[in-house]
């Protein structure tokens, strides 16, 4: 017999809104400049209803620890400070909220830094917080130099740095006073600092990087979905139609490249978003290999859109057909010229330049036929060339139609 008050096991539903409206893709994060940093472990909470305060602490490696959080707290603060014991309480409801409601990942981690006196005050008070820390011993030779590097002269005092470059996006002075505002106003307050304000304020190159890294994935959850509806009834019976599994871990990949990139002398960001071209072309080079299956399968699924002359022609307007072409060739070729920066990838719809696509009948589709993706963003309809794209047809194709048309 059940009891009528148990009500079984309750499964975390992977599927809620919650999880959905996380980022799909890993954070490629500046691993070397963080194990550098904060040393090569920090201590994490396991939790332990026997053991005092609840929990136990383990050790574990820095980069694993803190994987796909895009922003890293740095907590300067000591068990002994009467401020800190005020202000841990509402650092710690702030965190937690945004662990448990809001960003289960691709949000804010939180690491200890102790100026705590001994031992066993530092592991009282860190038994108090949900958070990660720097373990003591280690600690003592690291606190002071964090310290210098930020600036932090007194505590409690946080700096909240970006994962994917180190570099500063919120002051210790200004993240005391959010932090203290946010907790005043609420849930929604919170959620409202951390994703307008906080992830806001990252830098232009960060955002690009993780708009392009989101499309990517979208783009790979597409094919995924249409590969698995051409082939349901099919791979039974023909087996040798089925894509392989993948061998490979594209955001491993990403990290691999990265920290060559980085420690080659490249900065972050640009290292970052090297590392993001070199592997959407390793997996461009990959599907290449199978094509052959990739064409019978197309020949399974929708039926082809128009060919890019026919787009073209429909247009009518030789001189017009040209305009669009022309502009589309000097966006291809500064992408050719600089493929890791963001900034010659996407662009928005309304600036003069691409006006002279989008005012012309049948230019923007004409553009999608030749590899261009068009999205919305936060202020403006973006158009963007995607890092998977192969640059080399793109340009010839556009230069075979201009030949045509000349």
């Amino acid at each position: 017999l059940v009891p009528d008050d148990d009500v079984g096991i309750v499964i975390e539903d992977t599927t809620s809104d919650k999880a959905k409206n996380l980022p799909s893709f890993d954070v490629p994060m500046e691993t070397s400049f963080f194990t550098n940093l904060l040393g090569p472990t920090l201590l994490s909470h396991n939790h332990h209803p026997q053991q005092q305060h609840g929990t136990i602490s383990s050790s574990v490696p820095t980069c694993k620890a803190l994987h796909n959080a895009r922003l890293i707290g740095l907590y300067f603060s000591a068990h002994w400070c009467g401020p800190c014991r005020s202000f841990t309480p509402m650092l710690c409801e702030l965190y937690t909220h945004l662990k448990e409601e809001v960003f289960s990942s691709h949000g804010l981690e939180i690491v200890f830094v102790s100026s705590d006196r001994d031992d066993q005050s530092f592991a009282h008070y860190f038994g108090t917080m949900p958070w990660l820390a720097i373990p003591y011993t280690a600690g003592r030779y690291l606190q002071k130099s964090i310290s210098m590097s930020y600036g932090v002269q007194g505590i409690p005092s946080l700096v909240i740095l970006d994962a994917l470059s180190g570099q500063i996006v919120v002051t210790k002075e200004q993240s005391r006073r959010d932090i203290m505002n946010a907790c005043r106003g609420g849930d929604a307050a919170i959620e409202d600092l951390m994703k307008n304000k906080w992830l806001g304020s990252l830098s232009p190159e960060t955002k690009d990087i993780y708009k392009t890294l989101e499309m990517s994935c979208q783009e790979d959850e597409t094919k995924e979905d249409n590969d698995e509806q051409d082939f349901d009834d099919e791979d039974d019976n023909h087996p040798y139609l089925v894509r392989g599994a993948k061998t490979s871990d594209s955001s491993e990949r990403i990290k691999e490249l990265f920290a060559l990139y980085v420690k080659d002398g490249m900065n972050p960001n640009a290292a970052a978003a090297k590392a993001i071209q070199t592997m959407a072309e390793e997996q461009t080079q990959g599907l290449l290999e199978g094509s052959a299956v990739a064409q019978y399968s197309s020949s399974l699924a929708e039926p082809k859109p128009l060919p890019i002359k026919d787009l073209a022609l429909a247009i009518g307007d030789h001189t017009k057909v040209k305009l669009v072409l022309n502009t589309a060739l000097k966006y291809l070729k500064n992408v050719a010229e600089k493929p890791w920066n963001p900034k010659f990838r996407h662009f928005r719809l309304s600036n003069k330049v691409f006006d002279r696509i989008s005012s012309v009948k049948g230019g923007i589709e004409l553009l999608e036929a030749i590899g261009f993706f068009f999205y919305c963003g936060e202020t403006d309809f973006m158009a963007c060339i995607p890092l998977a794209a192969d640059l080399d047809t793109m340009v010839k194709e556009v230069e075979s139609l201009l030949l045509l048309l000349s």
